[in-house]
């Protein structure tokens, strides 16, 4: 029998999380996380604050850096993603501490002094999170990160970004503003 160690579920649709992945919001729902003591151990991404992984390395997941499976494209611990293009039809939500939003064609600049109002309103008392922080763009149905030079980092699933190194985002991605601000990208408010 598999060593238990907890971690947490969705209450909408029971997708799990290791125990110290640093998710507090269920990657499809949005929904809190709530407590379960029935999974088994395993790698525990963004244990460690390290640069995204090199995508060249096939043994590693994309999606949160643990170890994938042998002769498999999936991890134990990530939803397998339909369609290795990951280019969306419909359009891409962020739900953070100002609610939805819906991305659009312009970049979106998340921080303390980010030029749409209603973000910059929900994160100007939060000095974990840099004026500048980080930048999301859509291109051709394709959503990029980019970590702006922010002083706490930027995460995405719980791993440090590289300064100013666009990496690619799929529904359910958790992004980390510092280790206090998470928010999460999805295909629907």
């Amino acid at each position: 029998m598999a060593e238990l160690t907890g971690g947490l579920a969705c209450p909408t649709c029971g997708e799990r999380y290791p125990a110290g992945a640093g998710f507090t919001n269920c990657r499809t729902h949005f929904t809190v996380l709530l407590p379960v003591d029935d999974e088994p151990a395993g790698p525990v991404p963004g244990q460690e604050a390290a640069a995204v992984i090199d995508p060249v390395d096939t043994s590693v997941c994309d999606g949160c850096g643990g170890q994938r499976r042998p002769g498999s494209d999936e991890c134990d611990w990530c939803p397998p993603v339909p369609g290795a293009e990951n280019v969306h039809s419909g359009p891409l939500h962020l739900a953070g501490p100002w609610g939805s939003l819906e991305l659009g064609p312009a970049p979106l600049r998340i921080g303390r002094s980010s030029p749409d109002r209603t973000v910059a309103t929900a994160l100007a008392d939060l000095d974990t999170v840099s004026r500048d922080h980080a930048e999301i763009v859509v291109h051709d149905g394709q959503a990029w990160l980019r970590d702006a030079g922010s002083a706490n980092g930027t995460y995405l699933n719980g791993r440090r970004l590289v300064p100013d190194t666009p990496v690619q985002l799929t529904p359910g991605d958790t992004i980390g503003l510092g280790l206090s601000v998470q928010i999460c990208l999805g295909e629907h408010p």
